[in-house]
């Protein structure tokens, strides 16, 4: 979400000062491409700030939690629907051989 955010700033940027943003960089030339971004603007535009950070959302909330010990997966949220109890846990921790500490 990061890129996005950085993805959309720069496109903030070349709508508000057009050419004028490469020599704010150094460049003494506009890029080729950039006639490519002024004539497809609009499309552009909405594929940016509408539809790219919808389709990334999804891949961001899953809702997926899991805790793992030595590559084996000891607890799912996926599978079971709801976060762990402190027996979902134990149980297997102690089952790999660690030692429940008593006092």
């Amino acid at each position: 979400m990061k890129i996005m955010s950085m993805i959309q700033m720069a496109g903030l940027l070349m709508v508000f000062l057009g050419d004028k943003i490469f020599a704010l960089f150094g460049m003494s030339y506009v890029p080729s491409w950039y006639a490519n971004v002024q004539k497809h603007g609009m499309q552009l535009a909405i594929f940016v700030y509408l539809l790219l950070p919808n389709m990334l959302s999804k891949y961001l909330v899953t809702g997926a939690f899991e805790i793992s010990l030595d590559g084996e997966i000891i607890f799912s949220k996926i599978e079971t629907g709801r976060l762990p109890q402190f027996g979902d846990l134990v149980t297997p921790l102690v089952n790999a051989g660690l030692k429940q500490a008593s006092y």
